[in-house]
C-alpha cells in the first residue's frame, strides 16, 4: 500500500514520486520519473488515500484488444494505448499486453526517451 497525491482511477498507470514515494498518474510526455510506470491502481481512490498498486501479474481492465501490446500514453495522464508515442522528447514505456478483452498482463519496461 502507498499514498496517492492526486485522485486516481482503477486501472490508471502510476509512477512513484521521488521526493516522498507517493503515487500519481504517469504520462509519457513529461519527465523520466513520470514516464517510469510503477504499476496500475487496483481501486479508485482520492488524493491522500492509501492505494494498492499492481506491479506484475494480471489485473482487470475493460475495453482491451486481446493480444495487443500497450504503452503509456503521451496525451492522457494515467492512460495506456496501443499506439506508442513517436514525438521527440516523449518516452516510450511498454506496460503490458491484453490477455483478453478484460484482463491485462502487466509487463512494465523502463522508459526510453525518443529523439
Amino acid at each position: 500500500m502507498t499514498t496517492c497525491f492526486e485522485n486516481v482511477t482503477q486501472g490508471d498507470a502510476v509512477y512513484s514520486r521521488e521526493a516522498d514515494g507517493f503515487i500519481g498518474k504517469a504520462i509519457a510526455n513529461d519527465t523520466f520519473d513520470k514516464a517510469k510506470v510503477a504499476g496500475f491502481v487496483e481501486v479508485t481512490s482520492t488524493s491522500g488515500s492509501e492505494v494498492r498498486v499492481i506491479t506484475r501479474g494480471i489485473t482487470t481492465m475493460s475495453g482491451l484488444n486481446t493480444g495487443d501490446l500497450y504503452f503509456l500514453s503521451a496525451s492522457s495522464a494515467g492512460a495506456i494505448t496501443t499506439t506508442p508515442p513517436t514525438s521527440a522528447g516523449d518516452f516510450l514505456t511498454r506496460v503490458g499486453e491484453a490477455g483478453s478483452t478484460g484482463q491485462f498482463i502487466v509487463q512494465i519496461e523502463p522508459p526510453i526517451q525518443l529523439s
